[in-house]
Parts: C-alpha cells; structure tokens; sequence
C-alpha cells in the first residue's frame, strides 16, 4: 500500500490493488484531509485528482473513475476511487483525437 499528501494539504490518496478478470489492478483511493470535503463533487479538483494519478500510477496510466447505477450505488465515505486500466485499448473511447471512432 502506497500513500500520498498533495502538497496543497487537499487530498491524501493510498493505492490497493484489486482482482479483477483482467488481472490485479491498482486501485487509488482519494479523499480530502483539511476538514473541507463536505461535497465530493467539489471537495477535489480535477487537476489534483490528475496529479495523485500521475504520482501514484504514472504519467502514462489511463484510469478511469466509475458512476454506478442507483442499485449499485456505494456511498459510505467521502472519497473518489480510480481504477487503472492495463491496456488503454480495453477502452474504445477518449479524449484525445487519436483515440476517437
């Protein structure tokens, strides 16, 4: 397990790994430690959830951050969690042009 503290005193961030069909992954685990994160919409920012990601799992790992279903819903702690995807072409969509259909 590693751990992080984003030198903005926003996020702290801790890296599981998970079992899935595709192998162990890493899994990154975010949440605000300055008594702010009231809201997890804006408790952090996306340029520090890129960074953590960038830090925690590399510059070149595509991650994802996943929005369930009502019935499958998991909201007990105000955290974010991302997943890394180990091949990007798992993923048939993305932003950048290159990856487009």
């Amino acid at each position: 397990m590693r751990e992080a503290r984003r030198r903005r005193a926003i996020a702290a961030a801790q890296v599981l790994g998970a079992v899935t069909p595709w192998g162990t992954i890493r899994h990154l685990k975010v949440w605000r430690h300055d008594g702010h994160g009231g809201s997890i919409c804006r408790g952090i920012p996306w340029d520090d959830l890129q960074a953590l990601k960038d830090e925690m799992l590399g510059v070149e790992t595509l991650a994802v951050e996943v929005y369930p279903p009502a019935d499958l819903l998991v909201n007990e702690a105000n955290m974010r969690h991302l997943w890394e995807v180990p091949d990007p072409g798992l993923i048939p969509f993305g932003l950048h042009p290159s990856q487009r259909g």
